[in-house]
């Protein structure tokens, strides 16, 4: 008896955990938004403190963070266009105004913004802490910057081969790395 549950909440937490109500509206997404997380509130602290060095690996591993994000969403997913944003913009991008704002993969500003400053139809996502939820995955936002849905996948699920070239974890207490979330969101997104 005790293994069957033990092999029932094992398998409970290998499935990817969504709020359902990010399919409501019943269609693609004209574009993704993804938000780049450049750890500026860390860097800043460590720049104040005087702590060059650790400052300096601070931001490259946020780097190294950001063109995994690139290659896992370039690579995997392929359902509407893909649109970055620095997290430090994040307001602007809640406001609608995308204009200097929005990069292209390379991380170019993107020249002709895709859409109006009316627009609604698109999706905000960063990988981070959910509150709600008490874990790190990808928090999903419509385009007013309300939580519409969450992905968490264990780390274990990320095991095969397919999947380690998108992986990028630290080992240090900075909480910074990447795990893949391009192939679960085009998974969703494709099977409303």
């Amino acid at each position: 008896m005790r293994t069957s549950i033990k092999y029932s909440l094992m398998a409970l937490l290998s499935v990817p955990l969504i709020s359902h109500n990010i399919f409501a509206q019943r269609q693609v997404p004209k574009a993704v938004l993804i938000e780049l997380n450049s750890y500026k509130n860390k860097v800043d602290h460590y720049l104040k403190n005087n702590h060059i060095s650790d400052a300096e690996l601070i931001k490259t591993q946020a780097e190294t963070v950001i063109s995994y994000t690139q290659k896992d969403f370039k690579d995997n997913f392929d359902v509407c266009p893909v649109y970055y944003f620095v997290d430090t913009n994040i307001n602007y991008i809640k406001e609608h105004k995308f204009k200097t704002i929005l990069l292209n993969s390379d991380m170019s500003v993107v020249k002709d913004t895709p859409f109006s400053q009316n627009d609604t139809n698109y999706i905000i996502v960063y990988q981070g802490f959910d509150v709600e939820q008490g874990l790190n995955g990808l928090v999903v936002l419509n385009s007013n910057g309300k939580k519409i849905g969450f992905f968490y996948k264990p780390q274990m699920h990320f095991a095969n081969k397919s999947y380690k070239k998108y992986t990028c974890i630290f080992n240090n207490d900075q909480g910074i790395g990447y795990l893949p979330y391009a192939i679960e969101l085009k998974r969703h997104l494709l099977n409303q």
